[in-house]
């Protein structure tokens, strides 16, 4: 039996409390999409709102840098350029946006009834 883990080291970045949160754990890169992952680590670092996902990257001059992982193209990328096969996530949760109040909605019945309020004023005026 040929087992194909990929060991993962991930890491929240919290501004809200200003603490950073480290898990490690393994994945299956045959059965784990891009999808999949983000749950894991919904799961694992206990997510309620959005978050971005980047993982490490190194050039061929051996700079560490971060790279979005957006994608399951981007999560097999990782995979296969992570070093000593230990693939390193960086999570960012976003910031909650509250100032929606400004929107309105409109749904399917409130336009129907303003396109009757228009060919009603349209009628009486031809009258």
């Amino acid at each position: 039996m040929d087992f194909n883990f990929s060991h993962t080291s991930a890491y929240l970045l919290s501004t809200e409390t200003g603490t950073d949160q480290y898990k490690k754990f393994a994945i299956d890169p045959n059965i784990t999409d891009y999808k999949v992952l983000l749950g894991l680590l919904r799961k694992c670092f206990d997510i309620n709102c959005d978050f971005s996902v980047c993982y490490l990257a190194i050039d061929e001059f051996g700079e560490q840098f971060y790279l979005p992982l957006q994608s399951d193209w981007d999560l097999d990328a990782s995979i296969v350029t992570s070093s000593d096969s230990t693939l390193r996530l960086k999570i960012t949760l976003k910031p909650k946006v509250s100032d929606l109040q400004d929107w309105d909605i409109i749904i399917p019945s409130s336009v129907q009834s303003i396109s009757r309020r228009r060919k009603s004023q349209n009628d009486t005026k031809m009258i």
